[in-house]
């Protein structure tokens, strides 16, 4: 497994800043079109997949940024354990109540200095989160941080970390954490 912050060591100062208004831009759009799809659902017409894909793209191009190749991956129930799931095969149908939602996200700005930034967001079709889904988050949550955590303590100590090693011990909390619940 490379190495995670090889590349990242390698941003010169105009890459890295790039990259870091990518993804707020990325997080602002994130934001609006969970708002735009709750707005629509609660007045009875949610767009379909295709049909939100399609303006989360527009988002992404409003906001000047390029899109990824295959524009944004968005999903419901189903459909969201797929990460390579294309709308344009079978996004044909408005979310359901209670259903959950994924909004999969990388842009760029323009140029030679345009660094990706990506994102992954989901929710769920409700007036409220069940608990069930709040205690996966939390756990979710709890995971990211171990990894980070990893990663921030070999940095500070001069380690290579893999993306490998990280995989081990966010798994390593995880299994266990289902099996007790």
């Amino acid at each position: 497994s490379t190495p995670l912050l090889a590349d990242l060591a390698a941003l010169n100062a105009a890459q890295a800043a790039s990259h870091e208004r990518a993804a707020k831009a990325l997080s602002g759009i994130a934001e609006s079109a969970f708002r735009m799809l709750g707005e629509t659902a609660r007045k009875g017409s949610p767009p379909t997949e295709l049909e939100w894909q399609e303006i989360a793209t527009k988002m992404i191009r409003d906001a000047g940024l390029e899109p990824g190749a295959g524009g944004p991956i968005v999903a419901y129930g189903e459909h969201t354990c797929d990460p390579h799931y294309d709308p344009a095969m079978d996004g044909k149908r408005p979310p359901r109540q209670d259903e959950i939602i994924l909004l999969d996200a990388w842009a760029k700005e323009p140029g030679a200095d345009g660094v990706y930034a990506a994102l992954t967001w989901m929710g769920i079709m409700s007036h409220e989160v069940p608990h069930e889904e709040t205690q996966v988050f939390g756990l979710a949550v709890k995971a990211r941080d171990l990894g980070f955590s990893l990663i921030e303590h070999a940095a500070r100590n001069g380690r290579t970390v893999t993306g490998m090693e990280v995989d081990e011990v966010i798994r390593g909390f995880l299994i266990p954490s289902h099996h007790h619940q």
